[in-house]
């Protein structure tokens, strides 16, 4: 809604504007001049920051292999998902911080930085993915 208004505030915004569904002149300069960048990165935020999406659920499935095991299979896995959590919250400020400022204070989101960010999700998902196997 904010961004419809054109209003800002000084919140973390956690949710991504569902531009695909607003029409031209209501986008933001900065998410019209990214293109498909910006929902490309909209994605990969997605990915790997929705608790019922593919890092939130591989994550789970490898706790609760850990919690069937004993103490000594259980803290190597604890370990593992502690560090993710930590890479996680490092690329879901940096997605965030993009996404941000395309919205709200005009700033093109260009294709290098979108792939590289994409790319260190789809790392980050299948880091988890090996840890699950």
């Amino acid at each position: 809604m904010l961004m419809l208004l054109h209003l800002r505030d000084d919140y973390d915004h956690e949710g991504r504007a569902l531009v695909e569904e607003l029409y031209n002149w209501a986008i933001p300069d900065g998410v019209k001049d990214s293109g498909d960048e910006f929902t490309e990165l909209a994605r990969a935020f997605k990915r790997i920051n929705a608790p019922v999406r593919d890092l939130g659920l591989t994550s789970l499935r490898v706790s609760t292999t850990a919690l069937e095991g004993n103490t000594s299979t259980y803290n190597q896995p604890e370990n593992d998902l502690a560090s993710v959590t930590s890479m996680r919250d490092a690329l879901a400020n940096q997605l965030s911080g993009m996404l941000e400022d395309a919205k709200f204070h005009g700033q093109r989101i260009s294709k290098r930085g979108e792939r590289i960010l994409d790319s260190a999700a789809d790392r980050l998902l299948d880091y988890v993915h090996r840890l699950a196997h």
